[in-house]
């Protein structure tokens, strides 16, 4: 018996981790899917991951997001992946089409032909998802894939998003410190809740992941998916008295995220209270 408890971003009931998605393909749509994804040259049977980020373009906003990210900084990661086996699909629309000149990347969001039964298809299909903080990303919620958000910096959100174990944040300098701010201070002092770049103060930038962060963060998630050589328990104590600071300011669990570990080492001095 299906009852609808609450209308909520939060998965206070843990219902996606328990039931498997709603949404079912007839045999008919199975076979299109799969033909679809031949035509492109991805085999339904093989690794492929989906990609995205957010952009002002979609939505032709006239300011800056701080959800913004580019593309291009995870194509790095993307031929890492494609050396080890995997074909890629770029997803979500842009104004203009990239020129990624790679056959096993599939600009799925500038096919003419895209359609929502296939933006569901396709993502039911991959391995896992590799998107910003976007709506995009949902799409894997909505078919139980595991999924890593990039370009992340809203702490007080953390627990509306679920069925992703890896999050990569974005860091904030201070040209009045001369110094990356840390965590706690971004999170104390509410500029994690910040959603305009334009309304930051003046001296402080939002700095992107960069290719190198991307990389490390995308070869944690194959660890963790494909290879099943993580040890994600232990990385959840690492950060534990991080995550215990952020529910402590913020009033959210942090539904089971873990910051990619490469990057929490790497900054760990970012992630002190201290």
């Amino acid at each position: 018996k299906k009852k609808i408890i609450d209308e909520s971003y939060i998965d206070n009931y843990n219902l996606l981790t328990q039931f498997p998605s709603t949404i079912k393909f007839t045999s008919q749509q199975k076979e299109i899917g799969k033909n679809f994804l031949a035509s492109v040259g991805i085999d339904e049977n093989k690794k492929f991951v989906c990609f995205g980020v957010r952009t002002k373009l979609f939505k032709k906003e006239t300011f800056n997001s701080v959800r913004n990210s580019s593309i291009m900084n995870q194509l790095l990661g993307i031929n890492y992946l494609i050396k080890n086996g995997y074909k890629a699909v770029k997803m979500g629309k842009f104004e203009k089409k990239l020129d990624l000149k790679n056959v096993n990347i599939f600009d799925y969001g500038n096919y003419e032909n895209n359609q929502d039964f296939l933006d569901f298809y396709i993502s039911s299909k991959c391995e896992f998802f590799i998107s910003g903080t976007t709506g995009l990303n949902e799409l894997a919620t909505v078919m139980r894939k595991p999924k890593l958000i990039l370009d992340f910096i809203n702490f007080h959100n953390v627990e509306i998003i679920n069925h992703c174990p890896l999050i990569l944040p974005k860091k904030i300098y201070s040209t009045k410190k001369n110094s990356f701010l840390k965590y706690s201070d971004i999170i104390k002092n509410g500029i994690d809740k910040i959603d305009i770049i334009e309304n930051y103060p003046d001296d402080l930038k939002l700095i992107d992941n960069d290719q190198e962060e991307i990389l490390n963060a995308i070869h944690e998630m194959r660890m963790l998916i494909e290879l099943k050589n993580f040890d994600l328990d232990n990385f959840q104590k690492q950060q534990k008295k991080f995550w215990d600071l952020n529910k402590n300011y913020n009033s959210v669990e942090n539904n089971n995220l873990l910051i990619s570990p490469s990057f929490f080492d790497k900054y760990n001095y970012l992630f002190t209270d201290d």
